[in-house]
């Protein structure tokens, strides 16, 4: 098996461990729980970006009728497909920094109802 395999299965296995483990006393996330949960789910955004275009239409639909969650949803999809990717892949990039999620609902199946949005940038925990 390849060093780099290696460093990658041990690095997903790592983002994968559950971030109570690494609690310090006063309840806040330790250093490696931070960029391990932080690494995890910009591995998820980056993968499931494509799962925002059927989510965006299915809001809009909700809030708005069928016709414009057909065409206004399918453009906000497309929008918030390549949003949640791109952050998603910003996110792997620059695990080692601390921040908080850019992208709320932080995982696309967080809360399926909620509209996504942005912001936040570049907040430290």
């Amino acid at each position: 098996m390849s060093k780099t395999l290696k460093a990658l299965l041990f690095t997903g296995l790592f983002a994968l461990c559950p971030a109570a483990a690494h609690a310090d006393e006063d309840g806040g996330l330790s250093y490696p729980a931070r960029i391990g949960g932080k690494l995890g789910i910009g591995l998820m955004n980056a993968s499931t970006g494509i799962i925002e275009l059927p989510k965006s239409m299915m809001v809009e639909s909700s809030k708005e009728g069928i016709a414009m969650g057909l065409s206004v949803g399918f453009i906000k999809g497309l929008t918030n497909m390549l949003g949640r990717s791109f952050f998603g892949m910003l996110d792997v990039v620059s695990f080692p920094l601390p921040t908080k999620p850019m992208i709320t609902p932080a995982v696309v199946f967080q809360d399926f109802a909620e509209e996504t949005t942005y912001g936040n940038g570049w907040e430290t925990y």
